[in-house]
């Protein structure tokens, strides 16, 4: 009944369950009366739209299961969302520039493999927040 007052709420249904059996079910094996099917569905589409992590997702999940002010709200209070901002992006990217002058040079070089690590760090320092895939860019 939970799933399908979610899906109905708008959620995916398979993204839904996955939650529901893997995320949710690791908090608690009986769902609080604060964490409802319309809340599965924001944490759900708050990921599939790109506004929240998976990380962060999971980071909110435990506040959904006590009083809250709702996903939107409690994603806005906690500062989870993700950033898109270009001018934060690049600073991030500065400062990793700066504190890695060897990997820097090394990727110049050509080894191309420690993008992955330079980009692990500038994810880090972001809290998981900002967008991949415009970091990389």
């Amino acid at each position: 009944a939970f799933l399908l007052e979610a899906v109905d709420s708008g959620a995916d249904a398979m993204t839904s369950a996955r939650w529901l059996l893997g995320e949710v079910a690791a908090l608690s094996t009986e769902l609080p009366s604060s964490f409802t099917p319309r809340d599965l569905a924001d944490l759900v589409g708050a990921v599939a739209a790109g506004t929240l992590s998976r990380r962060s997702a999971k980071e909110l999940l435990p506040v959904l299961f006590q009083e809250h002010l709702g996903v939107a709200a409690e994603i806005e209070k906690r500062g989870l969302a993700r950033v898109d901002d270009a001018d934060f992006m690049s600073g991030i990217v500065a400062e990793i520039i700066d504190e890695s002058p060897d990997e820097v040079a090394l990727f110049r070089a050509g080894k191309t493999k420690l993008r992955k690590v330079l980009m692990g760090r500038c994810m880090k320092r972001a809290r998981g927040r900002a967008d991949p895939k415009k970091l990389g860019e």
